[in-house]
């Protein structure tokens, strides 16, 4: 029986790591670092600035709205002092406050508004639009018995450049004015008031915007429905005024002197 071979201590050599044919570079390393700390989500940077843009764009929403409320309600004091005129072409009744509080709530909504964002926010803003167009023609007609046009109100420098008035305001603005121009007209429908200047008549100018709105071609959705809407009250309102005027004359001999009629009437 033979035995075991000895064997001797075995030796281990360390093992040498072969050098690398292309070492990294600083820019490599640096990248490599950047992988480890990167967001494990690469799209929650661009949903968190999508958020805040949707933030934003309410909170300016609400900012107009509450805005364009105000604007409305002077426009509509503007109006309701406007009414106190005695005649056509004479003096107007003192609004000037409400003017000056028109103007300062006009330049904080156009600083407030982005560049190139009149039509994104044109449903908060048009509705103190129309008011205003509706005040500015009331007031012009009864100091001039005339109504300025587009160009000539986008003129004025009550409105600044970023907020000046469409057509469709404009032309849903005349609209609505028929329906002040009936309340002053039934309250001043007497000689020589009724007989304006060059012959016209408060009655033939009414029925002369009557006739130009009737004759437009708005289609049916839109601008041609919110035409369509007040087009019934238009007539409504013109009608009421021929009632008046008529009454006036056919049965003027019949009434005292200095009698004028009811609203009702």
């Amino acid at each position: 029986m033979t035995s075991p071979s000895k064997r001797g201590p075995t030796m281990t050599t360390p093992e040498r790591s072969c050098p690398s044919k292309h070492p990294k570079t600083s820019q490599e390393e640096a990248a490599a670092i950047d992988a480890t700390t990167v967001d494990p989500n690469p799209f929650l940077s661009i949903f968190t600035y999508f958020r805040d843009e949707l933030d934003e764009h309410h909170d300016r929403r609400e900012r107009l709205v509450k805005l364009s409320r105000d604007i409305t309600a002077s426009s509509k004091k503007l109006i309701f002092g406007l009414q106190r005129t005695p005649k056509l072409g004479g003096p107007l009744a003192s609004t000037n406050p409400h003017f000056v509080t028109i103007a300062v709530l006009l330049t904080v909504i156009s600083e407030d508004l982005p560049p190139m964002a009149r039509e994104r926010y044109a449903r908060q803003i048009s509705p103190c639009l129309q008011e205003l167009v509706e005040a500015l023609l009331f007031g012009g007609y009864l100091s001039t018995q005339t109504l300025p046009s587009l160009s000539e109100f986008n003129t004025q420098r009550l409105l600044p450049l970023e907020l000046k008035v469409g057509h469709e305001d404009y032309l849903l603005g005349l609209c609505d004015l028929v329906g002040e121009l009936m309340r002053w007209a039934i309250g001043h429908v007497r000689d020589p008031v009724v007989a304006g200047r060059g012959g016209r008549t408060v009655v033939g100018d009414l029925q002369a915007v009557r006739r130009g709105v009737e004759g437009l071609d708005c289609g049916g959705e839109g601008l041609g429905r919110d035409v369509g809407k007040k087009l019934e009250v238009l007539r409504t309102c013109v009608e009421k005024v021929e009632g008046a005027a008529c009454g006036f004359v056919v049965r003027g001999s019949e009434r005292p002197e200095g009698w004028v009629p009811d609203r009702g009437d």
